[in-house]
């Protein structure tokens, strides 16, 4: 079984309890009108997909590196004046 990324997990997570909470509160609101009710619930759907776009963009790059590759660039991009060897990151 493949594993769910955890941009996915959070954004279906979002997903659910945006469609729990819309289909619990909104028929029991009296106040406001059926378009403004659909437009709230579109507007939830399209910030989770936007949520998931970002995440999703976010995780892309790191995929396949390790702790140390992640590690040793995050030093080399701090020091720009002195390199910094492998043994240094495995030290710290």
């Amino acid at each position: 079984m493949k594993k769910i990324k955890r941009s996915t997990g959070v954004a279906l997570a979002f997903l659910i309890y945006v469609s729990v909470t819309a289909a619990y509160l909104l028929p029991r609101n009296t106040e406001v009108s059926q378009t403004e009710k659909y437009l709230t619930v579109a507007g939830s759907y399209v910030i989770v997909l936007l949520l998931w776009l970002v995440l999703r963009k976010k995780e892309l790059p790191l995929q396949g590196w390790t702790f140390l590759t992640v590690k040793m660039m995050m030093l080399n991009l701090g020091s720009a004046r002195k390199p910094v060897h492998f043994w240094q990151t495995v030290l710290h």
